[in-house]
């Protein structure tokens, strides 16, 4: 139905002047998205914190995992060139969140196709502006720039004490949900410049220069803590955080960085 009003409005009998979309190139498909039969942005193994991923291979991911058109006459034909015009030309990127309780970190599958499409953009020679809409309160919309809602949710949530407190008191689970937070938090920082490094020292500070918390990941899900320590590896490897602690490497090879 979205395919059918769009070619609709690009074909009508409209001023140019009135129509956007008479204006532009020839209407092509205008909504994309994986395979038939397949989900995801792109191979699992690029969210992998030991590889050396970069923008540009994710980027290149989310262009052939995503660019499949969907439409009147269309169940997920192939059209890579229509997508990376389509994102080539784009002015902006615009997410929307309407699920309570979600947020730019709260996995790495919203990282992954966030990041994607701004990494696919950026190899296509375009960085339009990053967008999260929140539609989570009906009636009351909130823009926020993509930079600015993953600064919120490492603020307002990841390193907040009373979001912390409660992790611990799930025990194993919790210890995963907070893996899955700086997991989501490198994916952002390999595929868009949204992420400082001062965003990594925030959540060493309150995660794993903490002993309680440190001691909580080791103890209540070994693997969590391995999985948070090669984050941070992995962020200094790349340059994505440049700590001046003179015990990150201890504390990190206490958690089971390799």
């Amino acid at each position: 139905l979205f395919d059918l009003v769009v070619q609709r409005l690009a074909t009508s009998d409209e001023d140019v002047g009135d129509n956007p979309l008479r204006r532009a190139a020839a209407p092509g498909p205008r909504a994309f998205g994986p395979a038939a039969g397949s989900y995801g942005a792109g191979p699992a193994s690029l969210l992998n914190p030991a590889s050396d991923t970069d923008g540009g291979a994710l980027g290149a991911a989310y262009l052939a995992a995503s660019s499949h058109a969907y439409g009147a006459g269309d169940e997920g034909r192939q059209a890579g060139e229509a997508f990376a015009a389509r994102l080539a030309a784009a002015q902006a990127l615009v997410h929307t969140f309407d699920v309570p309780g979600q947020d730019a970190l709260d996995s790495t599958t919203l990282a992954q196709h966030g990041g994607g499409i701004a990494a696919a953009a950026a190899s296509l020679g375009n960085r339009p502006a990053s967008w999260h809409l929140d539609m989570t309160k009906p009636g009351a919309a909130r823009l926020r720039s993509s930079g600015a809602d993953i600064a919120r949710a490492l603020l307002g949530r990841a390193t907040h004490p009373r979001w912390i407190a409660g992790q611990m008191r799930h025990g194993y689970r919790g210890a995963g949900e907070l893996a899955e937070t700086a997991e989501a938090l490198l994916v952002w920082a390999r595929a868009t410049d949204f992420v400082p490094s001062s965003h990594f020292e925030r959540l060493f500070e309150a995660w794993c220069s903490d002993d309680a918390v440190r001691g909580f990941l080791i103890s209540a899900n070994p693997g969590a803590a391995r999985a948070v320590a090669a984050v941070f590896s992995a962020a200094q490897r790349q340059g994505f955080w440049h700590s001046r602690r003179n015990s990150t490497a201890a504390l990190l090879a206490e958690m089971g960085a390799s």
